[in-house]
């Protein structure tokens, strides 16, 4: 099968460590299907951009993956240089893209997979051009993110027009796939399927979560290992956290934990987060104020040593998150299929619908309360055996999520359409 998939953000791997596209595209040349992957030219949080010149696109290949980047503008946050920059490579795939029919084949299918919605309607338009199938595939639930996050007022007239964007590629795909198990609950909640009169056909709403490799989670497990004196401390309960450190990610009551526990002899605690972003320093500036010792703050470190670092952990702690009302709908963080996949005890202050870690029993789920949290990191620091236990089943967790199963799962939606296509 050809397959073409179309993701703002999938650069190379090397680039952006966000790589879903990447493991999908990789897994379905392992079977030995044709793959392109057509992107932006802009590494998202970076100032990186791998189109220097005036050209309007850049053909590359890494890793075998064959690439196509479109121009797109730099930009930094998100203010209206981010929104041109998805306008600008969302045009210029639907422009372009069926150009390339000559070099790589007409595909057999339109895999679209965004957080926004421009890629996802240049895949649709794309597909009808060319005549075949469309998967759009939704990893965030724009616009509603926005207003949860009081990015948008629910009284902005441009909410509505955005919300009709969204109903209607729901509508005009051939294949939705959500990365939050609650899609379909989303949509329903909305009005939008079939049975309240709206126009989204349910029977073809999907979900495959996010996932990790395992061979290559396994792999660079021993062969990036980081040079860190706090991993190596024997004496220390160490408690870790891997990701970003924005506004999305409340890390306050891991804090305050970390400061109710150093009043206590005995516990030898270190909370070592790994990561980057705009509370960085707020965070840093709340842990000195408290006199925290015991809350080290890393900084951000190359995806391969992530592995490695959480392996030498005794615990993992999820971030709080900010209690929006999109929880509801499930959460798919990447970090925490890293933590299933360390084999380690996982803390998780996260209130959250179709929550991994509570259904598999692979750490211990709690309120997002400094106290609450405390009492989690006392009951791992205190029975090994507990650790071990929530540890194992966490791993054997992991190996639903293996990019090689999701895979799988994909491909069969894809092969589904093509029947119905040939039907």
């Amino acid at each position: 099968m050809n397959i073409w998939i179309l993701n703002h953000y999938a650069v190379p791997q090397r680039y952006y460590y966000l790589a879903r596209s990447y493991h999908f595209a990789k897994r379905l040349l392992e079977m030995g299907h044709s793959v392109t992957v057509f992107a932006a030219s802009s590494v998202h949080n970076s100032d990186i951009n791998l189109i220097t010149g005036s050209e309007k696109y850049r053909e590359m290949e890494e890793d075998g993956i064959r690439y196509v980047l479109f121009r797109a503008r730099q930009y930094q946050g998100n203010g209206k240089a981010r929104v041109i920059n998805h306008i600008e490579c969302a045009w210029e795939m639907a422009r372009q893209c069926p150009t390339f029919t000559d070099k790589y084949g007409r595909p057999d299918i339109i895999y679209a997979s965004a957080g926004q919605s421009l890629t996802l309607v240049a895949g649709i338009k794309l597909a009808k051009k060319l005549g075949i199938s469309c998967v759009s595939e939704v990893t965030d639930l724009w616009p509603e993110s926005f207003v949860a996050y009081g990015l948008i007022s629910e009284k902005n007239p441009l909410l509505k027009m955005l919300y009709a964007g969204e109903r209607w590629i729901y509508s005009h795909s051939d294949a939705v796939i959500f990365s939050m198990e609650g899609g379909r609950d989303y949509i329903i909640e909305k009005g939008w399927d079939k049975a309240h009169g709206g126009p989204v056909d349910l029977s073809k709403v999907y979900h495959i979560n996010n996932g990790v490799d395992l061979a290559a989670f396994d792999y660079n497990k021993e062969h990036y290992v980081l040079d860190d004196a706090d991993l190596d401390d024997a004496e220390a309960f160490k408690l870790v956290y891997t990701g970003s450190l924005r506004m999305v990610n409340d890390l306050s009551a891991v804090i305050r934990a970390a400061e109710l526990l150093k009043r206590e002899e005995g516990l030898r605690l270190r909370v070592l987060i790994y990561g980057d972003g705009d509370r960085r320093e707020e965070l840093c500036a709340e842990a000195a104020k408290r006199g925290l010792d015991n809350v080290l703050f890393k900084g951000r470190v190359d995806k391969s040593f992530i592995p490695n670092i959480l392996s030498r952990a005794d615990a993992c702690i999820m971030d709080g998150g900010a209690a929006t009302g999109i929880e509801k709908y499930g959460m798919s963080q990447n970090k925490l299929f890293d933590y299933l996949a360390s084999g380690k005890p996982i803390i998780s202050p996260v209130d959250s619908a179709y929550d991994i870690i509570k259904e598999s029993g692979s750490g211990i789920c709690v309120q997002n309360s400094p106290e609450k949290v405390a009492d989690a990191i006392r009951r791992l620091r205190k029975d090994p055996e507990l650790c071990e236990r929530l540890g194992l089943k966490a791993r054997e967790t992991s190996l639903e999520f293996d990019f090689t199963r999701l895979t799988d799962k994909l491909f069969k939606i894809f092969e589904q359409l093509q029947g119905n296509c040939n039907d």
